[in-house]
């Protein structure tokens, strides 16, 4: 089962530091690299294998699911900028501005291409 979303806001930790992860909206069945793909280049990558164990991690899958995501939030921005008409022109705009930040060094592009290149080194 994955999150498909997880992300430190989607993380909650207690006063007994009890984790609980929130904001379950469309869990998938998928393969873990589904849900690494938030964290592969992060500091905590380690507590996502202290969760799953001793595992190989799949640098196709990984790869797919980072394009995946690129694609998924290249149309989520479309939607909020073109073809949502309950959306005023600040909202459009800032919609605009977080779209052009996906093509940033380190955001979703970048990390696609870095784990697209990770894989042709390996093969």
């Amino acid at each position: 089962m994955c999150h498909t979303d997880i992300h430190t806001d989607n993380i909650l930790v207690d006063k007994e530091n009890r984790i609980f992860i929130i904001d379950w909206d469309n869990p998938l069945l998928a393969p873990r690299e589904r849900d690494l793909m938030f964290v592969a280049n992060t500091k905590e990558k380690q507590l996502f294998f202290d969760g799953y164990g001793d595992v190989d991690v799949d640098l196709t899958v990984l790869s797919y699911y980072k394009y995946e995501w690129v694609v998924q939030e290249i149309g989520d921005y479309g939607q909020r900028v073109l073809l949502n008409k309950n959306f005023g022109n600040k909202t459009k705009k800032d919609a605009v501005k977080s779209f052009f930040a996906l093509f940033e060094p380190d955001d979703v592009v970048d990390s696609a291409f870095k784990a697209d290149l990770k894989f042709h080194i390996f093969c």
